[in-house]
């Protein structure tokens, strides 16, 4: 794991550092373990015809891997994929599986653009993508992860129905979300009501990330979609929520 630029040219990052300081020997224990415990492009491109009974589950930045660790251990009928660049999660990470030996969780440890492109159409069950870096400045808006490219990526490779669970602490990018998701037209908001979008998600585990949030005062918005065989649109409730919201930030 030597790349420093671990994207594709003319695209953007979509986050920061990839590294604090590490010795040599936990490099040198990292990459062993990554050797084990990762999925290659290669396996992702025949991810559906190997697994054809299999319910699958990404997330995209996972951090350090609480939430779906979590589900991993849980669920040891499904699969598991954790997209992470920093080496220091993709450590404590890989040390996880090894501790639980959990045989249904993979890493990919580049962009996770470049997995979602590869995998087959219609073979994911759910993609997450929770807490991304919210690059608040107004400039660095355009690296946010979740855009019209990650909604076409996950639109084909999430099977019919299959889910789009997004979570943020950031009432901002919450509304950024939501509307590229508007935008894109072809997701179901599975939200009836707004006060929804303040439910977790079924089999939620609270993460240590999500916890000082809360202690600095920040809700969390859990915003579920559905992908559509049909183009549809939010409820006229979301959509007169998102109006009232957009007006409330814009003051």
């Amino acid at each position: 794991m030597n790349k420093e630029n671990i994207v594709k040219e003319g695209t953007l990052r979509s986050f920061g550092r990839l590294a604090n300081r590490m010795s040599k020997q936990e490099q040198y224990n990292l990459e062993k373990t990554l050797n084990k415990h990762s999925i290659t492009v290669e396996q992702a491109r025949t991810l559906k015809d190997d697994n054809p009974d299999t319910e699958f589950l990404i997330e995209v930045g996972c951090g350090k891997g609480e939430q779906i660790i979590h589900r991993a251990k849980n669920n040891p009928d499904k699969q598991y994929i954790a997209c992470e660049v920093f080496k220091n999660s993709l450590a404590k990470i890989a040390k996880q599986i090894e501790e639980h030996d959990l045989k249904n969780l993979k890493l990919f440890y580049e962009d996770a653009r470049i997995l979602l492109e590869n995998i087959q159409t219609d073979s994911i069950d759910t993609v997450m993508v929770l807490y991304p870096d919210p690059w608040p400045k107004e400039k660095h808006k355009k690296r946010r992860i979740v855009n019209q490219e990650l909604l076409d990526l996950t639109y084909r490779i999430i099977k019919p129905e299959g889910k789009l669970i997004l979570a943020t602490d950031i009432t901002d990018y919450a509304l950024w979300m939501i509307q590229h998701l508007l935008n894109h037209g072809k997701f179901n908001c599975l939200a009836k009501y707004p006060n929804e979008w303040c439910v977790e998600p079924e089999g939620w585990h609270t993460t240590s990330y999500e916890q000082k949030a809360r202690k600095f005062g920040r809700s969390s918005w859990y915003l579920q979609f559905a992908k559509a065989e049909l183009e549809k649109q939010f409820t006229k409730a979301s959509k007169a929520h998102l109006d009232k919201l957009n007006k409330q930030e814009n003051k």
